[in-house]
């Protein structure tokens, strides 16, 4: 019986094709950046009205690519005040170009003598005449030139580029494609940002240290431990909170705080037996509920939501063999964002060869810093 006949025989019977199926890529959630476009949205709306229904700082008519991909997603983004209210946004920039700079005040209260027998004045007493003066803080935020993408090790920003006769040639619209690839950057770079801002906490807990004695990474991990020795539990999450409630950081409009986790410290927590406890106990009675308007986030003690966070900061760096990763927990207004009123715009290289290759990158003028790092907690784990 003779053999199959395959490519190697006869190779012009064969040929490969591409399917025009798009296969899904992973991404994260991006949760750091959807604060942003949340906070940036509403603040439009508070400024324009219901004509402002547009991407964060867009004039109308201008046609550069929006932060979210579908209609849906930024209409759950608008109508979500918990988020929005995450990030403190100025538009009193929105004509500002590199180098404007905003300075925003916070009162800071101060004072003694909080008792009666302080305050009473008695007969013949004068109450001081001289005065004292009104104390602030104050944070700038500084409008600067961020632009994208960077290549993977590269050193400066560089442009995706599309030749026309590929685009021609393609299975795929390349332009699409591109336009998916600047979005995906810029997403990436706004949740990489601000992900730090939120860790920039000056509280850190830790597990197993109910008194919270330990003050670095180095103290809790002083040799590398076999397995997790410091895994997260419940009783570092009541801790996080009793750490902003003690410091007197306002909570959301809901009442609770926001605590991003990371996938490991998630997986830890439920399986705490302290967190699993919980289970037995009567729903009034017990601690965890996931009550987030049907979206099954859960909710520890009424006043603490919890999410599972892929760009929480993993530190391979602090102490040699651990991997400490780091959780966060917040109120309203840790950190500030003012963006222009040109908001991201797509730039095209002047150099095209003759409009044979198309080079293209993202630009925004925007600023952004901690406004005070009080307002949030950090909790390191392994």
């Amino acid at each position: 019986m003779a053999g199959s006949i395959g490519r190697i025989e006869l190779p012009t019977e064969f040929y490969d094709i591409t399917s025009r199926i798009v296969l899904r890529s992973p991404q994260p959630q991006f949760l750091y950046a959807k604060l942003v476009y949340a906070a940036s949205a509403q603040a439009e709306l508070r400024r324009l009205g219901p004509d402002a229904i547009q991407a964060p700082g867009r004039p109308s008519g201008m046609a550069v690519g929006a932060p979210y991909p579908d209609l849906s997603t930024m209409e759950d983004i608008l109508a979500d005040p918990i988020r929005s209210d995450a990030i403190v946004v100025s538009d009193e920039l929105a004509q500002g170009r590199i180098g404007h700079t905003i300075r925003m005040n916070r009162p800071v209260f101060a004072g003694g003598g909080y008792t009666l027998a302080a305050r009473g004045l008695a007969a013949g007493a004068n109450i001081s005449l001289t005065p004292q003066g009104l104390t602030d803080q104050q944070v700038s935020i500084t409008i600067q030139r961020n632009t994208g993408p960077y290549a993977s090790g590269g050193s400066a920003t560089q442009p995706f580029g599309i030749s026309r006769a590929d685009a021609q040639g393609s299975v795929h619209m390349l332009a699409g494609r591109i336009g998916a690839a600047l979005q995906y950057d810029r997403n990436m770079l706004m949740d990489s940002v601000f992900a730090g801002y939120f860790d920039s906490a000056t509280t850190v807990v830790y597990p197993g240290d109910s008194s919270n004695l330990l003050t670095s990474d180095a103290a809790a991990w002083p040799v590398v431990p076999v397995g997790s020795s410091r895994p997260m539990d419940l009783d570092t999450v009541l801790r996080m909170e009793q750490a902003l409630h003690d410091a007197k950081i306002p909570r959301f409009a809901n009442g609770r705080y926001l605590c991003y986790l990371t996938p490991l410290q998630m997986r830890q927590l439920r399986t705490d037996p302290q967190y699993r406890g919980q289970s037995a106990y009567l729903p009034e009675r017990n601690l965890l509920s996931s009550t987030v308007e049907g979206t099954g986030t859960t909710v520890v003690n009424g006043s603490i939501e919890l999410y599972t966070c892929q760009t929480n900061i993993v530190d391979t760096a602090a102490v040699a063999g651990v991997k400490i990763n780091h959780a966060v927990m917040f109120g309203p207004g840790a950190v500030g964002y003012a963006p222009t009123v040109e908001g991201v715009r797509i730039a095209v290289a002047n150099e095209d060869n003759y409009g044979e290759d198309a080079k293209a990158a993202w630009i925004c003028y925007e600023g952004s810093n901690i406004l005070n790092n009080a307002f949030m907690v950090s909790a390191h784990s392994d």
